[in-house]
């Protein structure tokens, strides 16, 4: 009872019409907070940290998401989420995305702020590649801005997607893995992802490229900066095991992307191996290894960095997980004026509580 009052109350401030017949609202959200330990920093002489950190499993979180019935097999959906720390007084953005959707025998058709389709294709991974130093670690995705998509029914266990983003930066500085740093005015992505999962088979592909683009015409050479990954898992019932792969590839001069310290390059590669199994009815142990690959110019033509880590999951009631885990991040060629707070090991245990 007092969950539905509070989703009442939070869906009213963001829309009246919310609550329209057939409407069905709900709050959801993730509360996560532990203690994490840190040492073998890139700097020599840099000391250990010890802290309290939020969001060693999963960010923080609140949320609010509705659907409405409109009749004809039409449906409209929105979310709204905003992201916070749990450990300080921070700031609540709306960094987890928000958007709108009309759905049907169609599909669906999306637009707002959201998740990549490399992003979604990252969870074919079975060793979930989060934490506070992980296999993921090394290859980053992100969301969109002005961002419209298309996800079409499933056929047979079979998804594709299409989208456009006209400015997934707005001119500001790009949060897309691809394109982090810049500030170039129009940058365009197009992508499209086609997924499969029946039974234990998972498997997915997505590819993007992308565009800088300012009012006198597209930027630099006119060549574009591109981005695929490709997964696939299985599981055996004893345990789920998956193998995963990308690749970054810069295109023009004036579309720089950013590397895991740092440092500009023309191509990253990545991969990754993971693991889980259950272990009774309420434990998992999640392991996974990764390896990056850079390729660029001067200092950093022939980086590479290997990463591992092992994660223990124990659920105490259906929605509160207490975790421990332990990262391993392995670098040649640092750039240490842009990575003087990597450390290379750390320890966290915590606990999440999702609502």
């Amino acid at each position: 009872m007092q969950k539905k009052i509070i989703a009442l109350a939070v869906a009213g401030l963001v829309s009246g019409a919310a609550f329209a017949q057939g409407s069905n609202v709900t709050v959801y959200g993730i509360v996560d907070m532990g203690y994490q330990y840190s040492w073998d920093n890139v700097q020599n002489k840099a000391k250990s940290m010890s802290e309290v950190k939020s969001g060693g499993l999963d960010g923080s979180r609140v949320g609010v998401k509705g659907v409405e019935d409109l009749g004809n097999g039409l449906k409209a959906e929105f979310d709204a989420t905003w992201a916070f720390g749990s450990d300080y007084n921070s700031t609540v953005t709306m960094g987890e995305g928000s958007s709108v959707a009309l759905a049907g025998n169609f599909g669906k058709v999306r637009a707002g702020y959201f998740g990549t389709f490399l992003d979604d294709n990252t969870g074919v991974d079975a060793s979930g590649r989060h934490g506070m130093i992980n296999s993921g670690s090394l290859y980053g995705t992100g969301k969109y801005e002005n961002f419209v998509a298309y996800i079409s029914p499933n056929f047979s266990g079979f998804t594709a997607k299409a989208g456009f983003a006209s400015n997934v930066g707005e001119g500001l500085a790009v949060d897309v893995a691809p394109l982090v740093g810049t500030g170039i005015a129009n940058t365009r992505a197009y992508t499209a992802a086609l997924s499969y999962e029946n039974g234990p088979i998972k498997a997915g592909a997505a590819y993007a490229t992308y565009r800088g683009q300012e009012a006198s015409g597209y930027l630099g050479n006119n060549k574009s900066s591109s981005d695929w990954n490709a997964g696939v898992s299985y599981n055996f019932g004893v345990a789920t095991v998956s193998l995963f792969g990308a690749q970054q590839k810069k295109g023009d001069a004036a579309l720089p992307k950013t590397g895991y310290l740092g440092a500009n390059y023309d191509k990253n590669t990545f991969w990754a191996l993971g693991v889980q199994a259950p272990i009774g009815a309420n434990d998992t142990i999640k392991a996974g290894y990764g390896r990056s690959k850079l390729k660029g110019v001067g200092a950093h033509s022939d980086d590479t960095a290997n990463a591992w880590d092992i994660v223990y999951l124990h659920s105490l009631i259906k929605r509160t997980t207490a975790y421990a885990m332990y990262g391993n991040l392995n670098v040649d060629n640092v750039d240490t004026t842009a990575a003087q707070t990597t450390y290379q090991q750390a320890f966290n245990v915590g606990l999440r509580h999702t609502f």
